[in-house]
């Protein structure tokens, strides 16, 4: 496995008064590679824009690796990828609608969206945001390694629970679930009651839930939520696990860019951070971006060359997250 690069900050390289001069300040640049940074630096999501960018100067403190930055708010008419010399990838764009508008611009090199959308992943553009998937992927692997081998999705009825379980289904294949060992019910309104008989009647051995739909600490079994929901309230997620992607790496990361920029960065600015790490060591040693295991920001990963991002997390229950706050 490799680490990821450890950056020291440069407060010069961060402390910019305007978006006009991030630009000049990178293309007075003549690094032996370069990387080209799509993200809004205008319109209403200029702050998410903003934000990416600080994240990826605060990474990159190799003067040998040049960022341009395009502002996909305003794109220049004839944008071509000739304007930037040696080019190693693209980070960015922040939304998978707009991958499909610069792929044919840089068609000879990678495309590292910071989309969560799988959907884009062509073997060309990369959706490298932090995705369900993910989660489903490291969750799967945690009941392999514990033999569980059969799960139920309790889940809304909609279009994003019904997207995800499919998702489930085929991720759950990889890890040697069988198909008929997945149960799913869907419910536009579930008592407590009711998704407790569930619960003690269909002869799972885990779950997967998105509301906490009863005391999840009174059910024996696993049961697994999304991170981002559980967090958002865990006094009633007691006892619930997630699939989590902190680490040591992304406080002491957080702490830095708190005290450079006065707010805390967005999840997509870690996930450029890793990514301006990764461009950054293969390029300084001559070696291949992908197929190659990194401890990230966002928890183990790699860029499957032709295929997409694979990331490893860690399954924790809140019961202990709670208990190691309180220490």
């Amino acid at each position: 496995m490799q680490d990821t690069p450890k950056k020291l900050h440069t407060p010069a390289k961060t402390i910019v008064s305007n978006e006009d001069l991030y630009l000049k300040i990178f293309a007075q640049q003549k690094a032996k590679s370069s990387v080209v940074l799509l993200a809004p630096l205008s319109g209403s999501n200029a702050n998410l824009g903003k934000s990416v960018l600080n994240a990826a100067i605060q990474s990159n403190s190799n003067d040998d690796l040049d960022i341009y930055v395009v502002d996909t708010n305003n794109v220049p008419d004839k944008l071509n990828i000739e304007q930037f010399p040696n080019i190693k990838a693209v980070i960015g764009p922040i939304f998978s609608e707009e991958a499909v508008r610069f792929a044919p611009i840089f068609s000879s090199v990678p495309i590292f969206s910071l989309s969560n959308n799988v959907k884009i992943n062509n073997g060309h553009v990369y959706a490298c945001g932090l995705a369900p998937q993910d989660e489903l992927k490291t969750i799967f692997e945690h009941m392999r390694t514990n033999n569980i081998d059969s799960i139920a999705f309790v889940l809304p009825k909609g279009k994003f629970f019904e997207e995800l379980v499919a998702s489930a289904r085929e991720i759950a294949t990889e890890y040697g679930i069988a198909e008929e060992n997945i149960d799913v019910l869907s419910y536009r309104k579930m008592s407590s009651q009711d998704f407790l008989s569930f619960v003690n009647s269909c002869g799972k051995q885990a779950f997967f839930v998105y509301e906490p739909l009863a005391d999840i600490s009174s059910i024996s079994a696993p049961v697994f939520t999304m991170e981002a929901v559980a967090l958002a309230n865990p006094v009633k997620w007691n006892s619930a696990k997630i699939a989590l992607a902190e680490n040591e790496n992304q406080k002491s990361f957080i702490e830095t860019y708190q005290k450079s920029f006065r707010e805390k960065p967005t999840v997509i600015s870690l996930i450029a951070s890793d990514l301006i790490s990764v461009i950054d060591y293969a390029a300084s040693n001559n070696t291949e971006m992908f197929d190659t295991n990194f401890e990230g920001l966002c928890g183990m990963f790699s860029i499957k060359q032709g295929k997409a991002v694979e990331r490893k997390l860690r399954i924790e229950s809140i019961s202990d997250r709670k208990a190691e706050s309180e220490n």
